[in-house]
């Protein structure tokens, strides 16, 4: 099953309990590059990106831009 339109194809994967077509580590994997250049940007430096940690090597300034404060109750 192929689908010309992504989203669709997830909201209807999350009604029918089923995978997407578009696995989801394939969109993690995809928006990390842009998350990296944009933390780049926002502190102003080079960065060094461990993939397998998924963190900035020795950069906690960096580092705390990977996550962000949520609303309770939401907690992880």
């Amino acid at each position: 099953h192929e689908s010309a339109h992504h989203q669709a194809d997830f909201i209807r994967a999350v009604r029918v309990r089923r995978d997407a077509v578009a696995p989801v580590e394939a969109g993690h994997v995809a928006s990390i590059l842009g998350m990296l250049a944009d933390t780049a940007a926002r502190v102003g430096r080079t960065l060094k990106w461990d993939p397998a940690a998924e963190r900035f090597i020795d950069d906690a300034e960096a580092n705390r831009w990977l996550t962000r404060p949520m609303r309770s109750p939401w907690t992880l």
